[in-house]
């Protein structure tokens, strides 16, 4: 799907897009798509365009901040037309960020909030 039609599946039937607000939910979250055919991923990082500063969709206000970060290597790029953040996972195991227009069309990682189920 692509970003914007993610983020509404994941809010209609889970809590919401994944945020990997830590290198260890980083790591949870690489444990379980290691084995996935894809390679790519929308989580639910999102850029303000007024501001040009990043966000994770899901928190209380749903402006959760970038205490953690694991972009790859001259990202994020491209202000102009790149809003959305995937999940790339590398050849070595391990994984990075990358900003990506929201219309490209990826697998996406829900996540449930285990307080309201």
């Amino acid at each position: 799907m692509v970003w914007p039609e993610a983020w509404q599946y994941c809010k209609d039937h889970y809590t919401d897009l994944v945020s990997l607000t830590s290198l260890a939910a980083q790591n949870r979250v690489l444990e379980l798509v290691r084995n996935s055919t894809a390679s790519r991923f929308w989580i639910g990082l999102h850029r303000c365009i007024v501001y040009d500063n990043w966000y994770w969709v899901a928190g209380k206000d749903n402006k959760g901040l970038l205490n953690y970060t694991n972009w790859a290597p001259g990202e994020p790029n491209n202000p102009y037309y790149e809003h959305c953040g995937e999940m790339v996972l590398r050849k070595d195991g391990g994984s990075e960020w990358n900003d990506l227009c929201c219309y490209e069309k990826l697998p996406f990682i829900c996540f449930k909030d285990q307080q309201h189920s």
